[in-house]
């Protein structure tokens, strides 16, 4: 078994090399005899297959990796060992006290929506939900919410009659056997196994509860084996997932698993496929995103500003490259020498609230002295969303933002500033993206000055739908997938 507590990137190495290697080693990791041994118990114990279990052990492995820092959570280092075994503890018996032997009413549904965290979420699915006769929202905090819901809330109420006819028999002999293999690799499991009893305890009391004919959820990084395996267990017949960002390597989102991922454009899905995504199948479909936000609401088209860059949390996104931050920088210097060089130019830099960017007036400070202007945004909608300030500028760039592939496939014209050709973990060096990056100051302003004045000739080389298909009609698209496709657990 790897000592994953001991390992530590090289912020020499390109994305590209450094997922490879990451990917390598949680494979290896889950292919330790011992380890198996450990799942194969929790298998028979808890009636889910071995194989979903390794499936998720990556899952949890990756989200507890850090790509900035290029280093693993601290939890798996052995000196945490005794908290995680309270924590082992205090989890049955958070379970067992707040656990209800209350008889279940079973939810019969057509379409049933995972991962709604606030009302936002809901939205997004308005007009999918129209096109079935009923669908039900699985809701993980309490907010007010119209829609009809199944509430999951903190692992309480679980039902005890379906969670603990074989857990006594688990508890003890897992936690001693997780103990030796523990100091025998010199690495802490304890948290995975508990990540692990925590999925097959939330999805089976989920499911036992509502019954649905198809499972969909937005967030291609909060994917599940163990969900999918119980859902159809149940009577499901697929689990998917709509493509909302550009699959960042090793970012979240690696190892992503279901049926259908429902992708924005016909080749906008390679990057999970990289990051060891596992789809039965791939649908370009479009935006959804851009559907539920852009096209069901009325915005203004009259053409406003030559250049607006979304700009991107690049800091916090970092890669661990050696020149990220650096590199990151110099693209807004990009900005910064346009707009002194040719005064006329109408140029903003778009944010979002909350995005962190301006710590210390650093934004403010950078451009200071130049012709860019800082928005957020004249209402609730395009202060929270970019779309409209995209539409009506004759130019986007950005760093990294997923609207980058959702304009160009609405014919609108986005350049990817990548000084030095580096950012490889968002925008690859390949024959799809060579005409939509800019990897030096004087490439950038020849494709923005080319985009300005001939914007079709941004196109020439481009297959618009590669990125995003057309995004006006997606949830139609999903429903008739969804119809004709039905899986195996």
């Amino acid at each position: 078994m790897v000592n994953i507590s001991n390992f530590r990137g090289s912020s020499k190495k390109n994305a590209e090399k450094r997922n490879f290697e990451l990917i390598k080693i949680l494979n290896n990791f889950c292919k330790n005899k011992d380890y198996i041994k450990i799942i194969k118990f929790i298998s028979l114990k808890l009636d889910v297959p071995e194989k979903y279990l390794l499936i998720d052990t990556k899952i949890y492995l990756h989200r507890n990796y850090s790509t900035r820092k290029m280093k693993f959570n601290n939890i798996f280092s052995l000196k945490y060992l005794p908290i995680s075994i309270l924590y082992y503890f205090a989890f049955f018996i958070y379970i067992f006290i707040f656990s209800s032997k209350k008889k279940i009413n079973k939810i019969e549904t057509d379409l049933l929506i995972d991962e709604i965290y606030n009302k936002r979420d809901a939205e997004k699915f308005k007009v999918l939900k129209k096109f079935f006769k009923k669908s039900i929202f699985i809701v993980y905090k309490k907010f007010n919410i119209s829609y009809p819901n199944y509430k999951f809330l903190n692992y309480q109420k679980l039902n005890r009659n379906i969670l603990f006819n074989k857990v006594p028999t688990l508890i003890f002999p897992l936690l001693l056997n997780s103990i030796v293999l523990s100091l025998k690799q010199k690495i802490n499991i304890i948290n995975i196994l508990i990540f692990l009893i925590s999925q097959i305890f939330k999805y089976k009391n989920i499911f036992a509860n509502v019954r649905a004919k198809y499972l969909i959820q937005d967030r291609h990084f909060g994917t599940s084996s163990i969900k999918s395996y119980l859902f159809k267990k149940n009577g499901g017949k697929s689990y998917s997932v709509t493509q909302k960002l550009i699959p960042q390597l090793m970012g979240p989102g690696s190892f992503a698993y279901a049926d259908i991922f429902f992708a924005l454009g016909k080749k906008s899905h390679q990057r999970a496929i990289m990051s060891s995504g596992n789809f039965k199948k791939v649908i370009p479909v479009g935006s959804f995103f851009m559907e539920n936000i852009y096209f069901q609401n009325k915005n203004e088209k009259k053409i406003k500003y030559d250049l607006v860059n979304i700009i991107s949390d690049g800091p916090h996104f970092s890669d661990g490259y050696k020149d990220y931050y650096k590199n990151w920088v110099e693209h807004l210097n990009w900005l910064k020498k346009l707009s002194l060089e040719d005064k006329d130019l109408k140029i903003i830099i778009k944010r979002r609230p909350g995005d962190k960017l301006d710590k210390n007036n650093f934004l403010i400070n950078f451009f200071k002295n130049s012709k860019v202007d800082i928005v957020l945004g004249d209402t609730a909608l395009n202060q929270e969303y970019s779309y409209e300030h995209c539409m009506r500028s004759k130019v986007v760039c950005t760093w990294s933002s997923t609207l980058g592939y959702e304009l160009i496939g609405h014919n609108k014209p986005c350049i990817y500033m990548d000084p030095g050709g580096k950012n490889l973990s968002f925008v690859p060096s390949d024959k799809m993206h060579a005409s939509i990056k800019a990897v030096n100051y004087r490439q950038f302003k020849k494709k923005f000055y080319t985009c300005k004045n001939y914007k079709n000739y941004f196109f020439k080389d481009i297959s618009r739908e590669d990125f995003c298909l057309k995004s006006n009609n997606v949830s139609k698209r999903i429903f008739k997938n969804l119809k004709e496709h039905t899986f195996k657990h």
